[in-house]
């Protein structure tokens, strides 16, 4: 499913002339339970976002799975993290904590600091219970962490 998502996106990157250069980690499996629509929803949409913003030509994407959280976890969770990183124009620290504020407010409906794009991206998250963060250095990069919980199905 992941790798498949990211080669429909290479198509697109490719013709925005943009370089989309993936690490996936070696324990990535197809097979995982969780929403897959959600899942590939918010992937799509966040490298489709760095590659239109990016002012670099350069997106980079990771795909890992990160060991639970908690002490009640079985063997089968994980953590799955997305990070997607644009070189470009970056986003100013005002903005960045504005954002931020806005992204760790599952509540909140009405968005100032946040484009439709990333207010369905965190929808998506949210209903996966997982969580966004953005960091962002203006004038060099920004960086979309995502967590999300799913269960490997081995």
């Amino acid at each position: 499913m992941l790798n498949g998502t990211i080669a429909a996106i290479r198509l697109i990157a490719e013709d925005e002339n943009i370089e989309l250069s993936e690490k996936i980690g070696n324990d990535i499996y197809d097979i995982i339970t969780g929403d897959r629509f959600r899942i590939r929803a918010v992937l799509t949409q966040l490298v489709g976002s760095a590659i239109i913003h990016s002012t670099n030509s350069k997106v980079r994407v990771s795909i890992d799975f990160l060991p639970p959280q908690n002490e009640q976890s079985n063997s089968k969770d994980r953590i799955l993290k997305f990070v997607v990183h644009s070189v470009g124009a970056g986003i100013s620290k005002n903005k960045l904590q504005e954002m931020n504020s806005e992204l760790k407010n599952p509540h909140l409906i009405k968005h100032q600091a946040l484009d439709s794009g990333l207010a369905f991206i965190k929808h998506l998250t949210y209903q996966m219970k997982g969580s966004i963060k953005i960091d962002s250095k203006e004038g060099h990069y920004t960086k979309f962490l995502v967590s999300i919980p799913i269960q490997l199905v081995i």
